[in-house]
């Protein structure tokens, strides 16, 4: 498990959704993010799991919009 398509950004109500590690605003739970891979599965996965796109006031950020390291880079560990 190394590259995915898209993410699930569904949210909690009157909330929106952060990308990161114990957010109370995702709906599906705080320490998983919904995944959809290449090969067509999705899955819920752990930020543990997930390499963080950037890191800001101390907290890292779990940006799907890009791989960091780029085409070398993965998403996941």
């Amino acid at each position: 498990m190394s590259r995915f398509l898209s993410a699930c950004f569904d949210s909690s109500p009157n909330s929106a959704y952060d990308v990161v590690n114990n957010t109370p605003s995702y709906g599906r739970g705080a320490k998983n993010m919904v995944l959809l891979f290449v090969d067509t599965h999705s899955q819920s996965v752990p930020y543990r799991t997930l390499n963080p796109t950037f890191q800001t006031a101390g907290q890292y950020v779990y940006n799907r919009d890009w791989t960091a390291g780029e085409v070398r880079g993965a998403d996941s560990k």
